[in-house]
């Protein structure tokens, strides 16, 4: 599968698809590949996150925000394989190379896909495409600040995580201190999400059964910053929610103990996202869910879901 996909990405043209608001680990994975294939091209049709745009200023390359897929052989999708999540209407997943690490992608059909729910991140993913005694010190960046982002600065890794983070920096020479220099905060973006997770606390809900505690609140900006803030708050899992006219986004996070209870935050938002027609996307300790509707009702249904898995086994 690895020689047929870097085969296919060295014999054509390739335009590569980063997901809405994409993160570290969606521009990283396809900075690497695009600089390591440099027949590529990147489209970010839904915007890029603050980190995103820190890593591309970091290593400079253009990103198309519209394009022509009919131009390209080969159409790539990374850290993404639901639509809302991709941000694209009506988009022919039959066409698409995909490679992801998150659940969701149950009943679709793909042209070639690498996914493996079991990994860290999409950038771990690419790093096995790419694999080489030595790449350049740029790609291994793109990488390891993708894996830095996705593990929570290495709290969530697992030990193959660590073993392919360290197969990078010696393969390419990357410091790690300037992968971690990618999420240091400037005044005005520590202020505002400063300011975001006030706003959260304030607007904070939670539920309790026995030992558990689940957060809930919403705010408009820097979800996924909101939640783990509500982990660090003692929260086993949060539930943030940010509402667009009639369009939602829930993010969900949750911490070590409720993982090593059975909860799989990506499995619970795609069942409730099959029950209320919404898109989901994630893995155990990280999940998204995106739809039409009033958020509000939704995070209930969500954190009611969370504490019924947790507490299952002592009914």
């Amino acid at each position: 599968m690895m020689e047929d996909l870097a085969a296919i990405f060295s014999s054509g043209t390739n335009i590569i698809i980063l997901h809405s608001n994409a993160d570290a680990d969606a521009v990283g994975s396809g900075l690497a590949i695009a600089l390591y294939f440099d027949n590529s091209k990147l489209l970010a049709p839904s915007g890029i996150s603050r980190v995103g745009k820190r890593l591309l200023r970091e290593i400079p390359m253009e990103v198309l925000e519209d394009a022509n897929l009919d131009d390209y052989n080969n159409v790539v999708v990374v850290d993404s394989c639901t639509d809302t999540m991709l941000g694209i209407r009506d988009f022919d997943w039959s066409r698409a190379i995909v490679i992801d690490h998150h659940s969701g992608a149950d009943g679709r059909n793909f042209r070639h896909s690498l996914i493996d729910e079991e990994a860290t991140s999409t950038c771990e993913l690419v790093w096995s495409l790419l694999k080489s005694e030595k790449i350049d010190e740029i790609i291994g960046l793109a990488l390891l600040t993708g894996i830095i982002g996705d593990s929570g600065n290495f709290h969530h890794a697992k030990a193959d995580t660590l073993s392919r983070a360290s197969e990078i920096m010696e393969a390419s020479g990357v410091d790690l201190a300037k992968a971690f220099s990618m999420f240091h905060m400037d005044d005005n973006d520590d202020i505002s999400q400063r300011i975001s997770r006030l706003k959260g606390g304030q607007r904070l809900k939670y539920l309790r059964k026995d030992r558990w505690l689940v957060a809930m609140t919403q705010v408009s900006t820097f979800e996924s910053t909101v939640a783990r803030g509500l982990l660090n708050l003692g929260a086993d899992v949060s539930f943030v929610a940010s509402q667009n006219k009639n369009n939602y986004r829930i993010t969900a996070r949750a911490n070590p103990k409720a993982l090593g209870a059975g909860l799989h935050l990506g499995n619970l938002l795609r069942d409730v996202g099959e029950e209320i027609g919404a898109d989901s996307g994630g893995h155990d300790g990280a999940a998204g869910l995106t739809g039409m509707g009033e958020s509000e009702a939704i995070l209930n249904i969500c954190g009611e879901e969370a504490l019924s898995l947790l507490t299952r086994d002592s009914k």
